[in-house]
């Protein structure tokens, strides 16, 4: 395949979930799933991690690695943490610090084992205590002693995403999240995490076009990382769904262009935009109406928002992209 402007947006940029509903695999076959797919697959640069509990993480092996499907790549995952959403502070803190450890032991294992395995990415959720207080300064006192524990995790380069639930104060809660995550980031000069968002973009309550954008603006504009979940199987917009083509490139465009010239109201219309026709990907540059960005500024993008989205599937948005640029891959 030709290394293109569609490469460089969509590469890497799945998160494979099949462990989780509706698919509920088991780890192994989870794995073989994904390992069939960077051998079969039409598009297999699509899969970039495999979403995985801590729990199962820790069950898995060289031997369970090879026989799923080992091909010399390193196997690459972003762990599921389990803090519960009605922990006070002290026990979150306490909670991401054993998880830590135990992720800790597992790439001192497995990193330059015989199959290595990485762990590049973590998620969990945040008490809802902390968010409730509305006060980025709260936040950042609990939360800055958790991320220099990612920091401290040496063997790797660990980016942890903390769930943003979109209630009835989602801007409040919003806005003191990238707060407090930003002022962490300004505060670490060495850049040796970045932290990220993380939102639901299906399932029961489908975030709205501007809950979606806000939440863009804010990652891009503070230098954050960016993850969705649920929802995103669509290349493209569709009625009741957002697609993750315009996902991504909403996301390279405010972080190329700048909130200031691709803000919020320019995002929702990307994001809106239900014409496959729209997205024109050429080999060195990516358009859309009327807006252009280079691959280098994409790959560039990239390495500062991270974004990826979670799917249980990794045939849905295959199909989908296929469907959106006419079957070729390339």
């Amino acid at each position: 395949m030709e290394y293109t402007s569609l490469a460089a947006l969509t590469g890497n940029s799945i998160d494979y979930a099949g462990t989780f509903p509706p698919a509920a695999l088991t780890p192994f076959e989870a794995l073989k799933e994904a390992a069939t797919f960077r051998r079969e697959g039409k598009c297999p640069w699509l899969l970039g991690r495999v979403s995985m509990k801590i729990e199962n993480i820790k069950k898995l092996d060289p031997r369970a690695l090879y026989e799923a499907g080992a091909d010399g790549a390193p196997w690459i995952f972003t762990a599921i943490g389990a803090v519960a959403e009605d922990s006070d502070p002290e026990q979150f803190e306490r909670s991401i610090e054993w998880e830590l450890r135990e992720l800790r032991h597992l790439m001192d294992r497995y990193t330059d084992g015989s199959c290595r395995m990485l762990v590049t990415g973590f998620e969990t959720k945040l008490p809802q205590k902390l968010l409730a207080s509305r006060n980025p300064d709260t936040l950042f006192e609990y939360i800055a002693p958790v991320l220099d524990g990612f920091a401290d995790l040496t063997r790797a380069h660990l980016d942890p995403c903390f769930e943003l639930v979109l209630d009835a104060k989602w801007q409040t809660s919003l806005l003191t999240l990238a707060e407090a995550l930003g002022r962490w980031c300004e505060d670490d000069p060495d850049v040796r995490v970045v932290p990220g968002i993380k939102l639901r973009a299906g399932g029961d309550a489908v975030p709205t076009t501007e809950q979606l954008a806000e939440v863009i603006v804010a990652c891009t504009s503070r230098g954050l990382r960016f993850k969705a979940t649920q929802g995103l199987h669509h290349a493209v917009a569709v009625e009741g769904g957002h697609g993750f083509v315009n996902v991504l490139s909403a996301l390279a465009f405010a972080q190329v262009l700048g909130v200031e010239a691709f803000g919020v109201e320019a995002v929702k219309k990307c994001l809106d935009d239900r014409a496959a026709a729209s997205f024109q990907f050429g080999a060195k540059a990516l358009s859309w109406s009327g807006k252009q960005v280079t691959v280098e500024q994409i790959e560039i993008a990239r390495r500062r928002h991270g974004a990826t989205f979670g799917s249980c599937s990794l045939k849905e948005p295959e199909e989908s992209l296929l469907a959106m640029i006419g079957g070729k891959a390339g």
